[in-house]
């Protein structure tokens, strides 16, 4: 009985671990994508693009500076909406052999439930989907 038991707490733990853990769909990834530009999460944004193996420090500070300017102004959106109600990703296309993706995501927002449709290009980068910028 013992044993039936901590079998039943181990299936219990991995299937929380599986549960909580991001997936790697092309739509969880431009979901925690937009996300991350409407509540100024510079560091997870930066870790879901695609930033080529041979990019140089320089070109990734570049990146990092344009998406800096990018959230202040996402920020400025959500806040003269009343913030953000939800974010769903909406319609997903793939190319021929699935490995780019293009992904609408819409944005509602808490006044006057407002929506704004974000367009999202990804691509598979080491098995894991990426923004493609």
């Amino acid at each position: 009985m013992f044993l039936i038991k901590k079998w039943f707490a181990l299936i219990f733990v991995a299937s929380f671990l599986v549960a909580c853990s991001g997936a790697n769909t092309p739509e969880s990834v431009a979901e925690r994508f937009i996300k991350a530009a409407y509540t100024q999460d510079l560091d997870t944004m930066m870790d879901l693009i695609d930033v080529p193996k041979d990019a140089d420090a320089n070109a990734k500070d570049f990146v990092r500076g344009k998406f800096q300017m990018l959230l202040t102004e996402r920020a400025k959106q959500a806040e003269s909406l009343g913030g953000v109600k939800s974010i769903k990703a909406e319609k997903t296309t793939y190319n021929d052999d699935k490995t780019r993706a293009d992904v609408s995501v819409t944005v509602t927002f808490k006044k006057d439930g407002e929506t704004r449709t974000e367009h999202t290009h990804l691509i598979q980068s080491d098995g894991d989907w990426k923004i493609k910028i």
